[in-house]
Formats: structure tokens, C-alpha cells, sequence
């Protein structure tokens, strides 16, 4: 996927996930591609994640049907909100490969 010209966007939401690659063109975004996934249970609630196992897996199951259309997907941005969110902007990155994540490392991680 050329870096420069097409975006992965994941838009994460109560009801839905939403895997979407954009393609710049011209100053302009158009959208090549959309995913878009329910979650089962309520994983979710007001805009906080409840169970994040079973977000994650939807999150990768998205990933993984974008990159058999549209090769390796390294970077995301990522919307998130509800009642119970504050909008702050952020960047982070975190090498997880070869890392198992567990349930409680993620909770103490998000703690």
C-alpha cells in the first residue's frame, strides 16, 4: 500500500467498527474501501471499551480483509467517542511483535 497516497482509518463505535481505506488524490479523499462490523455483545457501552479481547478481534478480522485487497496496512487513525470520552490528541507507538497479549496486561495497561 503506498504510504503517501492511501490512509487506514478504523472509526470505533458503540454498535460498529469501521475499517475504511481512503485514497488521496488531487488535495481530495475518496473512499476505495469499507468494512464494517458489528460486535456481537455489547462489547462496548457509551463509547468505553467493556470487553477489549473481543473488540481487538473484530478490529483484526477488518484489518485482515483490507490487507488481502490492499497489501500491508502499518499505520491506522483511529476515531473513538461516546458520552463518557474527552477528546484529547495523542500519538504513540508500541512494538508488539513476538509480545503475547493477555487479558491482564491489557487491562494494566489501559489502567
Amino acid at each position: 500500500m503506498d504510504e503517501q497516497k492511501k490512509l487506514f482509518a478504523l472509526d470505533i463505535g458503540t454498535r460498529t467498527v469501521v475499517g475504511i481505506i481512503l485514497e488521496e488524490n488531487g488535495g481530495q479523499y475518496h473512499v476505495k474501501d469499507i468494512v464494517i462490523r458489528e460486535h456481537a455483545e455489547r462489547a462496548m457501552l457509551d463509547g468505553q471499551i467493556h470487553d477489549v479481547p473481543a473488540v481487538s478481534k473484530i478490529i483484526a478480522e477488518i484489518r485482515d480483509e483490507l490487507e488481502v485487497k490492499h497489501g500491508p496496512l502499518n499505520k491506522v487513525c483511529v476515531a473513538a467517542a461516546g458520552r463518557a470520552l474527552k477528546t484529547e490528541r495523542s500519538k504513540t507507538s508500541i512494538t508488539i511483535k513476538g509480545k503475547p497479549m493477555t487479558k491482564s496486561r491489557i487491562y494494566f495497561t489501559l489502567s
